[in-house]
């Protein structure tokens, strides 16, 4: 065991030789202290990556959020005397799409605002968000014109889709404030998951509810989101900002 040991510490310096010699840099220190250099350059360089991934896909986040309003407003029909109450309608139905889209922008853009670099996963998270609410305007416009059961219901997808995709996303991101102490990370994953299964049950509910009676569910949806944008932010993101502020207060106030 011990000469098969040997012999793989033995391959592994050997790997570690040509491989740092195919990478020119400085030549001094062992082979373990080069490789470990090597090693930061490369972690140094992921970092750098995803800092640049963030903010890439915040200013696509945003131009796409931009190119959606600005269909919006592009579909709205030029007003005529004969036709003026379908005018109406058209800016009625802008608007509530209108607040919907900026309400789910806006709690993206304050997720984002609480870190610096992104992953894959994110990334991903974020994709689907992205394709969710590029449909909420048509599915919203469908709603609104013709209020039945099917209609209701394929909108309520939508929805859900869009508000599960976030609220992952925002799992994800405040989990990075937990890393390193155990304790309160298992609270927090206890306390997301909760959430989570909270947010889809209400959904769900919403969704069922919409096959008995579309028309008054049909204003659930619409009236939620506004009042959220209005409101400024929704409770439990409220509550979730509080618990990352008294972690990092209490991380500062242990330090010093």
């Amino acid at each position: 065991m011990k000469w098969n040991e040997e012999r793989r510490e033995e391959r592994e310096r050997k790997f570690k030789e040509r491989f740092l010699e195919s990478f020119p840099g400085e030549n001094d220190g062992t082979i373990e202290e080069k490789w470990q250099k090597f090693q930061g350059q490369i972690k140094k360089r992921e970092k750098s990556r995803r800092r640049r991934l963030r903010e890439h896909l915040e200013v696509f986040t945003d131009a796409i959020v931009a190119i959606i309003i600005t269909v919006m407003v592009l579909e709205i029909p030029i007003p005529e005397e004969s036709s003026y109450a379908a005018f109406l309608k058209a800016i009625g139905i802008f608007l509530i799409s209108f607040f919907i889209v900026a309400n789910f922008w806006y709690e993206q853009h304050k997720m984002f605002a609480d870190i610096e670099e992104l992953n894959e996963r994110i990334l991903l998270l974020d994709m689907l968000f992205i394709a969710g609410l590029c449909l909420i305007p048509l599915f919203t416009k469908w709603m609104m014109s013709e209020v039945t059961s099917f209609s209701v219901m394929n909108y309520g997808v939508v929805y859900l889709i869009v508000n599960a995709s976030l609220d992952r996303m925002s799992h994800l991101i405040m989990r990075e404030h937990f890393v390193n102490d155990e304790k309160r990370g298992k609270v927090f994953q206890i306390y997301s998951l909760s959430h989570f299964l909270l947010l889809v049950g209400l959904n769900i509910s919403i969704l069922l509810f919409a096959f008995y009676h579309p028309k008054i569910a049909h204003w659930l949806y619409i009236t939620l989101p506004i009042a959220s944008f209005v409101l400024g932010t929704r409770n439990s993101n409220r509550e979730r900002e509080s618990f990352v502020h008294d972690f990092s207060r209490e991380k500062k106030e242990g330090g010093v």
